[in-house]
């Protein structure tokens, strides 16, 4: 077939045309997308694995110490009302009515009669036995901070021993806080003051009581003159007006 010459200008026209991209338009004014689109690869190997993250074991708790390792040796601590006997005929009998409104009246002699200077009444009975109960108290609890500062001592027993020491170092403040609320002529404090006494006390051996496998190092004598001496203040407390 025979083209004319218009023809053929026509047709290489149209090809410029369809071919060159400043024809169709300029792509790089079109707006970038907000994130990128991966390319996908025509290769036919499987994509990379995802890593997962390994499972870390959960560790079991921590077994509880044997009573072996939690035991520790009993310290002894002088009692120093133990051997102080005095002769019944050299109790003063102000002394000896006094006591015996407590619950341990030969405690009570025990702990007063040597320690005690000039006339006997109620408040300077009870002076003398709190400051009886502030010595055996301010000894327990040096003996337990030494206990507690033992590197062999099991965390469980630790954890009995500091509650000891932190309430044995209340009733030390609740003894001397009962000096000055005598002092003042405080009843209402006073009583409470001692009755906080006999709790703090108590705590430590609850401490103790309730945790399997244990037993408070202490020796019995010294933990019950402990309690008899709290009760004893507590007791000659009720004579005061």
């Amino acid at each position: 077939m025979a083209f004319s010459s218009c023809t053929l200008l026509l047709i290489t026209f149209s090809s410029i045309l369809l071919l060159s991209p400043q024809a169709l338009g300029d792509f790089s004014i079109l707006p970038k997308l907000p994130f990128n689109i991966p390319l996908i690869s025509n290769s036919d190997s499987a994509p990379a694995a995802i890593p997962v993250a390994a499972q870390v074991p959960v560790s079991a708790p921590a077994p509880k110490a044997s009573s072996e390792d939690q035991s520790i040796t009993t310290q002894p601590i002088t009692n120093p009302f133990s051997s102080v006997v005095p002769n019944p005929s050299a109790v003063d009998p102000v002394v000896k009515k006094i006591c015996d409104v407590t619950e341990n009246p030969d405690l009570c002699s025990n702990s007063i009669v040597p320690f005690m200077h000039g006339q006997a009444d109620p408040v300077a009975v009870l002076k003398t036995e709190i400051h009886a109960a502030l010595n055996i108290t301010q000894r327990a609890v040096t003996v337990m901070k030494n206990m507690l500062e033992d590197a062999t001592a099991s965390s469980m027993m630790s954890e009995c021993l500091g509650v000891c020491v932190e309430n044995y170092g209340y009733a030390v403040d609740d003894l001397k806080q009962a000096m000055k609320a005598m002092e003042a002529h405080d009843m209402g404090l006073l009583k409470s003051v001692l009755s906080s006494v006999i709790t703090d006390i108590g705590t430590c051996d609850d401490a103790f009581a309730e945790t399997q496998g244990l037993e408070l190092p202490l020796q019995e004598e010294v933990v019950g003159t402990m309690h008899k001496l709290a009760n004893n203040c507590m007791d000659i407390s009720t004579l005061l007006n």
